[in-house]
């Protein structure tokens, strides 16, 4: 470990970064609300295309755009785009004949949404009084969030950049992309960013650009239109009489075939193994072990990739994978106790600043910067669950330790399975695992709880406060105060929400949402609340097994064992991410690490080392320019179309 110098380091909130996020919210956050009414969701690719334009833009001016500019503008022009649209569905849901069907639209709280007799949905005013309370509800929380994900931001930091110094495949990937275009401009450097970015805008104007083209000029449904099927080509039709149950396909996504790129073969091998083995052996199995239609009954003939996905993660293999992914945080930071001894010491410690460390101290000390933040969070937890729902609170007091524990060890095996894959794990079905196994009213699964997601309020801005060390990787890779991070949110957070109001109420004001002018929220919406109620209201049973959840844990604390006595490089972090990642991306991952093994061989390892970073980056460049550029196609076809002529 060596002494920094701080005076490396600097701000990258400037008037041309910001400026670029002005343009990037104002012309995106409608982009990006308008693809989720018409697709169902989607990524407007904002963030890749506006650091293109700005550094050329610059570059024409005479304008020297600093790494740190352009890291701020790669991190946050996508990723302030805050999406209001989550009132409209929840307006939308109180009042709609599935919530009826299922008996809740009676019992669902103030605090969700209106009521259903409340006119403001004739109105469709999002400035209704009625809408006041759920808004600021959904604001107060960001709010709160923005400090208390710093705070977790900052102890992964230490944890994981600073003491372990973890690789963080994907944000490396970022930051060369960074300093490629900005500091390190050599010509050959240039030319494989720019080939590389012309396969990613071959293959993304095939996939994006061109169905909105056909549609627009010939008049040709979307559908139709396709050349390529996202995500994936789905391969059960083909083999689903031969392997019941399996989930196979080919993905379709380019991003999936970068992985192997980046990570090392041994890597996607664990997570394509585990993969494989959870969702085409252990699904095979559990069918024609248990017929005539598996496991709990999970399996039925003629199921589609994402339906065999979904049921068998739900019935099967959920528990396990909750108990396998909260340890991947816990166990190997218990078998480093230099670790621990450290942080304790930063902890009761008044300065964060030490002689020797590897990055930027926490701004503001240790405690002020990380501590209080997350204590912050823990409070706020039992605040609403007190606040908002006090008869379960008391009938299972327990769960006032259960949710700020388990979002302790969620943060760690999150950020850590980052730093070592790049690929995170969702394990926000253990709230619904709680809520489902405690048999909670229908106001409890309506709570607002940061930290966590019920499945009746997934997508909402604060179902996750633990923060991101990509972002903190890429600022110490580019040499950006973390402080700059911090500020740029605290000034373009409230600006984002501002726009999202109003362009969530514009998009309502034009037509009733869903309706046949928002095709996308017509199809999707009634299946995702039909799939909540049924969580709701309990009509399925056999979910959860909270024995499952204690074998995964005791699984991962048993292979971590075995790895460190037979000096075996396993990774529980590579497993945990396999568990989570479908067999088509697992291929994906697999022929781009094959891919990448041949390219090292033919162009010799010294050349791939160097460039095999700018070269991934490049595809992705490409690849969110002509996603942004498909947008546009589709919002000037929404234009035409809603014209009288």
């Amino acid at each position: 470990m060596m002494r920094i110098n701080e005076e490396e380091y600097k701000s990258g909130l400037t008037r041309y970064s910001i400026l670029a996020i002005i343009y990037a919210i104002a012309i995106f956050v409608p982009s990006s609300i308008y693809l989720s009414l018409m697709l169902g969701s989607g990524s407007v690719g904002s963030s890749f295309f506006t650091l293109l334009l700005f550094v050329e833009l610059g570059r024409l001016a005479g304008i020297k755009i600093t790494k740190q500019e352009a890291a701020i503008i790669l991190m946050f022009a996508g990723g302030m785009e805050f999406n209001l649209m989550q009132l409209i569905y929840r307006s939308w849901f109180v009042k709609s004949d599935i919530a009826r069907m299922f008996g809740i639209s009676h019992k669902i709280p103030w605090w969700y949404a209106p009521s259903a007799y409340s006119n403001a949905y004739e109105m469709r005013s999002l400035l209704h009084p009625d809408f006041f309370a759920p808004m600021m509800i959904i604001v107060i929380l960001s709010f709160i969030g923005i400090f208390v994900s710093w705070g977790w931001s900052m102890l992964a930091k230490e944890i994981f950049i600073e003491e372990e110094n973890l690789p963080y495949p994907m944000a490396d990937m970022t930051a060369k992309l960074i300093l490629t275009m900005t500091e390190e401009r050599e010509d050959f450097s240039l030319k494989i960013l720019g080939v590389s970015a012309l396969v990613g805008l071959a293959y993304g104007f095939i996939t994006y650009v061109w169905p909105f083209f056909l549609t627009i000029t010939a008049g040709i449904p979307y559908e139709r239109a396709v050349v390529i099927p996202l995500p994936w080509f789905d391969l059960t039709r083909y083999f689903g009489i031969y392997l019941p149950g399996a989930v196979l396909g080919i993905a379709t996504d380019i991003s999936a075939y970068l992985i192997g790129f980046i990570l090392p073969f041994h890597y996607i091998l664990q997570i394509v193994i585990i993969s494989f083995l959870i969702f085409v052996v252990g699904n095979w199995l559990s069918v024609i072990l248990f017929p005539p239609y598996g496991y709990k009954d999970w399996w039925f003939p003629n199921l589609s990739a994402q339906s065999l996905a979904q049921r068998s993660v739900l019935y099967i293999w959920a528990s396990l994978t909750i108990g396998f992914s909260l340890s991947v945080g816990l166990i190997p930071l218990i078998s480093r106790p230099d670790v621990l001894k450290k942080l304790f010491k930063k902890i009761v410690s008044l300065h964060s600043k030490i002689e020797e460390r590897r990055t930027q101290p926490i701004p503001g000390g240790f405690l002020l910067g990380s501590i209080i933040p997350i204590l912050i969070g823990f409070v706020t937890q039992i605040f609403c669950l007190l606040y908002f729902v006090p008869e379960w609170v008391l009938s299972n007091p327990w769960v006032l330790v259960f949710f700020p524990s388990v979002m302790f060890l969620s943060a760690l095996a999150r950020h850590r399975m980052v730093g070592e894959t790049g690929i995170s794990v969702d394990v926000s079905n253990v709230t619904n695992m709680i809520y489902y196994l405690t048999d909670a009213p229908v106001p409890v699964w309506f709570t607002p709880l940061p930290g966590f997601s019920s499945i009746a309020l997934s997508g909402t801005p604060f179902d996750s406060w633990i923060g991101s060390t990509h972002e903190i990787k890429i600022a110490e890779i580019t040499k950006t105060k973390f402080s700059s991070l911090l500020r740029t949110t605290l000034i373009f957070a409230p600006i984002s929400i501002m726009l999202s109001l109003l362009f969530t109420q514009v998009f309502w004001s034009i037509a009733p949402i869903p309706s046949g002018r928002y095709p996308g929220a017509a199809i999707y919406w009634p299946i995702r609340a039909t799939y909540s109620c049924i969580w709701i209201a309990g009509r399925e049973t056999g979910f959860f097994n909270v024995n499952h959840v204690f074998v995964g844990a005791i699984a991962a604390l048993f292979i971590q064992s075995i790895s460190f006595l037979t000096k075996i490089p396993i990774s529980i972090a590579a497993l945990a991410s396999g568990m989570s990642t479908l067999p088509p991306y697992a291929i994906a991952y697999l022929i781009s690490g094959f891919l990448a093994s041949f390219l090292k061989r033919f162009l010799g390892t010294l050349f791939w080392e160097k460039y095999r970073r700018i070269i991934a980056a490049g595809v992705s460049l490409g690849l969110g320019v002509m996603i942004a550029v498909g947008v546009s196609l589709m919002l000037i076809d929404a234009s035409i179309s809603g014209l009288p002529w």
